[in-house]
């Protein structure tokens, strides 16, 4: 089973197998990826105000809003793309669809022009039980609301 972790500023990036990231903007305060397949556990510990964490995914950008823990799932012509927050907020934007996904939920898209979206609750996959260990190791807490 291979994973990767990458680390940008106040985030760690982590890609399940047959993953394909690539990388628009990077620097400190800023992050722009696109994940064109598979899927990515992101640990966002702090979002000082003026920084920004975009995923480009085949059906549409997911803004990471605040601090937390979240999954994208790219999805594929058959397989929805998959937005799962379990701690913070994100937004989702794609065709005509503008949505907040707040946490302990999952955005479900699917289709084409109209999206066609779905809510339901947010549920772990192996790939968050593996980043929550590699957090547990590192001795990261679970981010807080309060960013404290």
């Amino acid at each position: 089973m291979s994973r990767a972790t990458v680390s940008v500023g106040g985030a760690a990036f982590r890609a399940g197998e047959k993953t394909e990231i690539s990388v628009e903007d990077i620097d400190l305060h800023i992050a722009r990826l696109h994940i064109d397949e598979g899927h990515v556990n992101i640990r966002l510990f702090t979002l000082p105000e003026g920084d920004n964490y975009e995923v480009v995914t085949p059906r549409g950008v997911v803004t990471l809003l605040a601090a937390g823990i979240y999954r994208i799932d790219a999805g594929t012509d058959s397989e929805p793309t998959v937005v799962t927050v379990f701690d913070g907020m994100a937004g989702f934007a794609g065709g005509e669809v503008m949505q907040q996904i707040n946490a302990g939920q999952a955005l479900s898209a699917s289709g084409e022009e109209p999206l066609r979206i779905a809510v339901a609750s947010a549920r772990q996959a192996p790939l968050d039980e593996w980043a929550a260990a590699r957090d547990e190791q590192c001795g990261h807490l679970p981010a807080r609301e309060d960013g404290q």
